[in-house]
């Protein structure tokens, strides 16, 4: 991660000369999230509700060895490193840098809260809005589905 496999130079902030912000895990900005080349390069830290928080040990290494796992793809700058990278690293490598990005403490981008779904009544009772308007909120996709398939119906055959 650092050396090498220069995970920072797209995964750190950049300061106003577009230096990275920090050169290891010392600093919370190192692997914090960044934008680069207009794509965001995600925080590869502990955060609450960004980056890689959620997955496990075993999801890193399978997106930098087959460049894909059941949270997403690789995509933007991602695909240089991963095509010209991380797929011919050896297994015992992608352990070792998926353990090490595990083991970061949230970053300075964090928020400190952490993501979840929130339940429909949960989310109308924080808006503090009437019964009736929970019944509007609740019908709404259905009553958009009806209206557009009046505008273009489907007929048989």
């Amino acid at each position: 991660m650092e050396g090498p496999g220069h995970c920072g130079s797209c995964h750190t902030p950049r300061g106003l000369a577009f230096n990275e912000k920090a050169l290891d895990a010392r600093s919370p900005d190192y692997l914090a999230g960044a934008l680069l080349d207009g794509w965001y390069a995600p925080s590869l830290r502990g955060d609450a509700s960004t980056g890689i928080s959620r997955w496990s040990e075993e999801e890193v290494v399978t997106f930098l060895k087959t460049g894909r796992n059941a949270h997403g793809v690789v995509f933007g700058s991602m695909t240089d490193a991963f095509n010209n990278s991380t797929q011919f690293m050896r297994d015992d490598d992608l352990r070792a840098i998926a353990h090490n990005l595990k083991s970061l403490p949230p970053g300075s981008n964090d928020s400190g809260n952490g993501w979840h779904y929130a339940a429909r009544s949960e989310f109308a009772d924080a808006l503090g809005l009437t019964e009736r308007r929970r019944l509007v909120l609740a019908r709404r996709p259905l009553a958009i589905t009806e209206f557009y398939s009046q505008l273009h119906p489907v007929y048989p055959g």
